[in-house]
């Protein structure tokens, strides 16, 4: 059956193994993965920004596993759209190329 949301792939998404399994979560400024007990990533800040900085950074690398399930869901629309208009939109270029870059590959 057909899989909605930005935890689910949808159908046909090529399944992703080359990062760690979401969920990632942040405590402070340490990105983890799983049950907490495995640190992905610590975000460090300059001294001028402080530690607010490297916190945000820490919230937004725990959400990239469901942001990435969520642009390629929505790739997979604006692709159907440009497919039926005959036209390659820029937000599917956009999104093409944040994918790309996510997986380390040349769009």
């Amino acid at each position: 059956g057909r899989q909605d949301g930005p935890d689910r792939r949808p159908e046909g998404a090529p399944a992703m193994t080359d990062h760690t399994p979401a969920p990632w979560s942040y405590c402070g400024d340490f990105v983890r993965a799983g049950d907490g007990l495995y640190v992905i990533a610590q975000c460090y800040s300059g001294c001028d920004t402080g530690r607010a900085e490297a916190r945000a950074n820490a919230r937004l690398i725990a959400a990239a596993p469901e942001i990435l399930a969520a642009l390629e869901h929505c790739l997979n629309f604006i692709a159907n759209t440009e497919g039926e208009l005959g036209i390659t939109l820029d937000s599917g270029d956009a999104a093409r190329a944040a994918i790309a870059k996510a997986k380390g590959v040349r769009p």
